[in-house]
């Protein structure tokens, strides 16, 4: 690490905890945790950090706070050195599924959807092709937004716990004859996810300097 220092950010303190222990106490005594905002990053002064990594973050941060992505990269400009890069990796937001697998992802977001409609809740993710990412870049100031894609999707196992988290949650629809679709639809697309996983969204990183 020679004379610098690693931070890694998150309002989430329990996602903080969480990284120290998958970090193991060698790595965490060389790393720095901070619970913070990221759109608000006020106790780092301008142009600190060489390299920023926003790590499947960037989708989590517009359905709870629209506006925020744009806030959130402006901020972290300001804190990149002049020529500091941001690498930013992220899920494409469409995609044709190359598998069965990953057909099984398309129909369970579907499905989410429809049961956050009848809950009246808001969706929970709000993702973005590599395209509209570097046009939000451009817009906050960064110089050469450029990206690359790195897969195509994995077999992922939490993606079934996800599943079985949409099924608990249709439970919950009010209106008896649109829960009990739901949970039929369900409970076909996890039979078919417990025989063949389910495949991630393919993947892609994108680079800007500042």
């Amino acid at each position: 690490m020679g004379g610098g220092v690693l931070v890694t950010i998150d309002i989430d303190a329990s996602s903080l905890e969480m990284l120290k222990r998958l970090a193991g106490k060698e790595l965490t005594e060389k790393l720095v945790f901070i619970k913070a905002d990221l759109r608000n990053l006020d106790f780092i002064k301008d142009d600190y950090f060489d390299l920023a990594c926003l790590y499947y973050t960037i989708h989590t941060i517009e359905s709870t706070t629209p506006g925020g992505v744009r806030r959130v990269l402006k901020e972290i400009r300001r804190v990149l050195r002049p020529g500091g890069l941001l690498i930013a990796v992220e899920n494409y937001a469409t995609f044709e599924p190359i598998d069965g697998a990953q057909w099984l992802l398309l129909e369970l977001a579907r499905v989410e959807n429809e049961i956050n409609a009848l809950l009246g809740t808001r969706e929970v993710d709000v993702e973005y092709d590599p395209e509209e990412l570097c046009a939000l870049l451009t817009e906050a100031g960064y110089r050469n937004p450029t990206y690359r894609k790195i897969d195509n999707g994995s077999i992922d196992p939490t993606l079934l716990t996800w599943a079985l988290y949409l099924k608990d949650r249709a439970r919950d629809i009010p209106d008896q004859d649109a829960r009990e679709k739901v949970l039929a639809k369900l409970r076909t697309l996890i039979s078919e996810a417990e025989k063949t996983g389910i495949r991630s969204s393919p993947t892609y990183a994108l680079y800007a300097r500042k």
